[in-house]
């Protein structure tokens, strides 16, 4: 007797089942029936996967390209270069879910609609341990997190509940005493007037993000 594999998809489980195969199909033909089920099962698993745990949801706020190119220049300068996987950014929300992804982007724009751009300043320097950062003073970016983050309660992680304060993160990933220099380095930077122009949403890929969408203040 000569067998295949069949398959079916059970509540959602794929059930692999050995059945009686007629004719002159050969050996050689069973075993790419048996590969190719292989093939499909991981496919489906990793379908299945994405669709109940979807990528995490990042927000970020959009700055003027003037300053972005400032911060990106120090975050090229002294970031470990194969930690260094996106631009420097400014994050208000590190992890929100991605099966609400629709939602999330119409409360973004909802906010942005009643937000006119606004001014954000460099205020000092902050130590990581492992890295630098320069903190941020921005009360109205404050305020416009504060609300959000009362709309979306309820998908908050422990990070995202922490009290929110405003940085661009320019090294990390480092020995301590490497931080140490660069941020008695950056004691004397010249103060930098950020224009915030908007919000941004990301995918976050394990490493690397993905683009979703910006929506702009209104003018």
């Amino acid at each position: 007797m000569i067998y295949k594999w069949e398959f079916e998809r059970v509540n959602g489980e794929v059930r692999l089942e050995l059945a009686s195969l007629t004719g002159s199909t050969s050996a050689r033909l069973i075993t790419a029936i048996s590969q190719n089920i292989v093939k499909y099962r991981k496919e489906y698993d990793s379908l299945l996967e994405h669709h109940v745990n979807p990528s995490p949801l990042i927000v970020t706020l959009a700055m003027d390209q003037v300053s972005a190119e400032i911060f990106n220049s120090l975050r090229k300068a002294h970031f470990p270069p194969h930690r260094n996987f996106i631009a420097a950014h400014i994050t208000l929300f590190h992890s929100l879910p991605g099966d609400e992804i629709d939602r999330i982007s119409d409360d973004l724009a909802a906010a942005a609609s009643g937000q006119r751009p606004f001014d954000v300043s460099t205020a000092g320097v902050q130590f990581l341990g492992n890295g630098v950062a320069i903190r941020l003073d921005a009360p109205i970016l404050s305020s416009l997190h504060a609300d959000l983050a009362r709309h979306w309660h309820d998908w908050l992680t422990p990070q995202d509940r922490q009290p929110f304060r405003p940085h661009v993160t320019v090294q990390n990933k480092v020995a301590p005493e490497t931080a140490r220099r660069l941020a008695a380095q950056l004691e004397v930077l010249p103060r930098i007037a950020i224009q915030a122009e908007g919000l941004e949403l990301w995918t976050y890929r394990g490493g690397p993000w993905d683009f979703v969408k910006k929506v702009d203040f209104a003018v």
